[in-house]
């Protein structure tokens, strides 16, 4: 399964204009980045789509890795929060609503370890 990397989506985000200024709240750049990822592949989702670029599989997958990554690094940086825990399974949960049985468990694990 393809996860779009930094470079693709950072691409995407300017051809799309994409701006988060909820990220600007964050203190740690990298924390940013991470938010932005997310909060792009949420947002534009639709119009990546329309545009013919990628699916809503690889989409989903690759917001769940870098949301993954957002909760890794906040947890360094702030310690647990159960609250990005709950929101990773209403991800999922949502996806598994559009899309039944559809969700690749054993990719969901590797993405979960490899963050």
């Amino acid at each position: 399964m393809q996860i779009l990397d930094e470079k693709t989506i950072e691409t995407l985000m300017k051809t799309l204009n994409f701006n988060d200024d909820q990220a600007n709240n964050l203190e740690d750049l990298t924390l940013r980045s991470l938010h932005s990822y997310v909060r792009f592949l949420e947002s534009c989702e639709i119009n990546i789509i329309e545009m013919k670029l990628y699916d809503a599989e690889i989409l989903f997958y690759s917001r769940y890795c870098w949301f993954c990554r957002f909760i890794k690094r906040w947890t360094a940086l702030y310690g647990y929060d159960a609250g990005l825990e709950q929101q990773s399974f209403k991800m999922l949960e949502y996806y598994e609503g559009r899309f039944p049985h559809k969700i690749d468990w054993k990719l969901i694990e590797q993405l979960e370890n490899k963050s």
